[in-house]
């Protein structure tokens, strides 16, 4: 119930650490499958793609051997946090996605002729980001600034 969902978040809002985007979004996916396992299964599998994008983050930035790159970006599996954030079902993966695909697409900005839907799909991540983790508002501010500057 969004109403529902919208007074609890208001009213006990020191003891729910999600935005109330993420909380649609898990809601909205726990309406359409009713079964909590699959949305665990695939939020793990979601959090799969951390790994791989920051792969090609690196990949663009440095233009080293792709062996070598591939090898120090599964580095993140080994991450505690990142493990219990995928079974959890925790926003910081999710958040993180959106945040790496935003500076995947900074990067192709800077690297390649200027394409415009580069400039939306990096804010559109940035946006989705900070709306999933409000600690990534100040990232925001900084984007904007280079945008305009740029643009």
């Amino acid at each position: 119930n969004f109403n529902l969902g919208l007074d609890s978040y208001v009213n006990r809002s020191g003891t729910l650490i999600h935005s109330p985007a993420f909380y649609m979004l898990m809601g909205l996916f726990l309406k359409l499958t009713n079964n909590i396992l699959f949305i665990k299964c695939l939020y793990i599998l979601f959090s799969c793609l951390l790994p791989y994008i920051f792969y090609l983050i690196i990949k663009t930035k440095y233009k080293i051997n792709t062996d070598y790159i591939f090898i120090f970006s599964l580095i993140i599996f080994f991450s505690p946090y990142f493990r219990s954030s995928a079974i959890w079902l925790l926003g910081d993966n999710l958040s993180l996605v959106f945040f790496f695909l935003t500076v995947l697409f900074f990067l192709k900005i800077e690297n390649e002729k200027e394409n415009i839907l580069n400039y939306y799909v990096c804010f559109i991540s940035l946006i989705l980001c900070c709306y999933i983790r409000y600690y990534y508002c100040i990232f925001l501010i900084y984007f904007l600034f280079i945008f305009f500057k740029k643009l």
